[in-house]
């Protein structure tokens, strides 16, 4: 793809978009917001992956503690907000699809209902905990060609896409999916 590609994609869907607008009779120019905020969230970095990565300050704006290998940790944020009858859930990864649903089925009386991922930040993957291959951590080193130190328990574990490869660590579904339920729960009063 190119540049002149996205400009002219960008172009289409703003046109889109104001067609659209041009189309409705009964929008709000002014419609109520209301805005929840998690505040500073410190995350730890299971993933051998990342926190390799993020000791080359992979992370961005965010500082990324590592006292020591295998126990890094970096400070995020979530968010939900309302504007008008449209709810969104704000999250600094992409989520896996079953918990986007557990989000906008969270999202009482919104008509319109979206999940922002990678928003604020860009922490890779957010899937359920029972989900996780948990051999895909432990075939970090063979698998970016070290040696191997007799902890890949196999073949069968060690086929691990970029969903295992590209999030914090298992453990922190249930820290992401608690504060989004609290925040979402806050903004439907």
């Amino acid at each position: 793809r190119s540049f002149e590609f996205a400009e002219r994609m960008g172009d289409l869907l703003a046109e889109r978009a104001g067609d659209a607008l041009a189309d409705v009779d009964d929008w709000s120019a002014t419609p109520e917001i209301e805005v929840v905020r998690s505040g500073s969230l410190t995350i730890g970095v299971s993933n051998p992956y990342f926190d390799l990565l993020g000791a080359f300050g992979i992370f961005g704006r965010r500082p990324f503690e590592r006292p020591e290998p295998g126990m890094g940790s970096i400070t995020t944020e979530m968010q939900a907000f309302r504007i008008g009858p449209a709810t969104f859930a704000v999250t600094p990864n992409e989520v896996d699809p079953q918990i986007a649903n557990l989000y906008r089925e969270q999202m009482d009386g919104a008509e319109h209902k979206f999940i922002v991922g990678l928003g604020n930040d860009e922490l890779g993957y957010q899937m359920p905990e029972a989900k996780f291959n948990p051999g895909c951590f432990l075939c970090f080193q063979e698998n970016i060609g070290g040696e191997d130190d007799g902890m890949c328990p196999g073949e069968m574990w060690n086929d691990c896409g970029t969903v295992f490869q590209n999030n914090l660590g298992p453990e922190n579904d249930p820290l992401w999916q608690g504060v989004m339920n609290d925040l979402l729960a806050e903004l439907n009063g």
